[in-house]
């Protein structure tokens, strides 16, 4: 089979032209994929010149179809052939694949252009809800602090609107959770925490009815109050592929017209460059990053650990001291810009475009597949070994100004 990529308007078009069997399905699954990560989700087959489809390649339709619906895309079939026509339509797909498909893509893409675009940096900004009111963020516990913690340990509910950065441990009456903390990322009724007791992979607890996901606390973050911009992103035609989330958190800045913010995104990225704990602070005695310990103590991504991949992260950035906060946050690469950023990362799906919820979307994630890890984000800029930082393709963000609740220090109330 024979494929070609035409741009028309918003939307992509395939032009097919061969039989569309067991032989060919895969082809055209690889291609409509690749169109996927190319931030194509309105897609057209012309069809007009596939003489014969079976049903492998029915399935293949479908499978796109489903994925592309579930993330406010589409698949339509725009031109068919008379034998493909009448397969379609004796598997009862037209209504699907056929009928009203140009309107269906049309109707999309007007609704996703209802707001004129921004262009920040490398990203056209397409935003769907915007408000000034800022959040409110709250320090817990002291960073610096190592060996005995277990009084110092804080449980903290996290309903909706309510996220979190830092190290600590999904809350379990039945286990230590001082021999447990590890690297925590919690949005909008979801906690991720992944463990140092020999956990492969992160955990999770998702808001359902009464039970709100609590996370016990050795140092973190915790932002209260709903985000009042979303927006989604993707790259302008000319800029680099994917660019490093320092620039995007700049840019999250400018958009909010503030110095501070809170933010969660779930993102593609091009590789994340982090660190995470692999011993709880809870039983170290000494610096954990002296060496040689410090193997022992931290994982760091000595490579990109994972490429084209999807990540949500969530954290706090300023370009202004944080007064009590400092401790906490570490320089990102742009200059006089400091941050506590977590990302925890899954396999590639695509993200959704449009005006999103948080908590639905995040959940449709980990409702497929779990997390690979929780990162804490670094910046890795040694001379010549560095690796740089995590780089964003596109995805959705919420952000909204920040500003310090002064009264917590070392997660104490003055």
């Amino acid at each position: 089979m024979q494929i070609t990529r035409n741009t028309h308007d918003s939307y992509l078009i395939l032009v097919l032209n061969g039989r569309l069997d067991g032989s060919s399905a895969d082809t055209l699954a690889d291609a409509i994929e690749e169109a996927i990560q190319d931030g194509n989700h309105q897609i057209r087959l012309d069809c007009d010149a596939v003489e014969f489809i079976s049903s492998v390649g029915i399935r293949t339709l479908l499978r796109f179809y489903k994925q592309l619906k579930g993330v406010g895309g589409q698949l339509a079939l725009s031109a068919v052939s008379t034998g493909v026509n009448e397969v379609i339509k004796l598997a009862g797909l037209a209504d699907f694949l056929l009928d009203n498909a140009r309107d269906n893509i049309d109707r999309i893409n007007a609704a996703l252009r209802s707001n004129a675009p921004r262009q920040l940096g490398n990203f056209e900004f397409n935003v769907h809800a915007t408000s000034d009111i800022p959040v409110v963020m709250h320090a817990l516990g002291d960073p610096q602090k190592l060996g005995s913690v277990q009084d110092e340990l804080r449980p903290v509910m996290l309903p909706r609107h309510t996220h979190a950065v830092g190290l600590g441990c999904l809350t379990d009456p039945t286990s230590d959770d001082a021999s447990r903390l590890g690297e925590v990322i919690a949005t909008d009724g979801i906690a991720i925490a992944w463990h140092t007791d020999g956990d492969v992979r992160p955990d999770d607890v998702v808001l359902t009815g009464a039970m709100v996901p609590t996370v016990t606390f050795h140092s973190g973050l915790i932002i209260n109050g709903e985000y009042g911009t979303m927006a989604t992103i993707e790259p302008l035609p000319d800029a680099p592929h994917a660019t490093a989330l320092s620039n995007l958190v700049v840019n999250l800045m400018d958009l909010t017209e503030s110095d501070a913010v809170a933010f969660t995104m779930l993102v593609e990225i091009n590789g994340v460059v982090g660190a995470a704990i692999r011993r709880s602070p809870a039983v170290l005695t000494a610096d954990p990053f002296a060496f040689p310990a410090v193997r022992d103590n931290v994982m760091f991504t000595t490579e990109r650990s994972v490429t084209r991949e999807v990540a949500l992260i969530s954290g706090v950035a300023s370009r202004r001291c944080c007064g009590p906060i400092n401790v906490y946050m570490r320089p990102l690469s742009q200059e006089n810009t400091m941050g506590h950023i977590h990302a925890a990362v899954f396999p590639y799906r695509p993200v959704p475009k449009g005006m999103l919820a948080i908590h639905p979307t995040v959940n449709e994630f980990l409702q497929a597949e779990r997390p690979i890890g929780v990162f804490h984000c670094i910046v890795d800029d040694r001379e010549f070994d560095g690796i740089g930082e995590t780089e964003v393709i596109r995805g959705a963000v919420w952000v909204s100004p920040v500003s310090v609740d002064e009264s917590t220090v070392g997660g104490a109330r003055r």
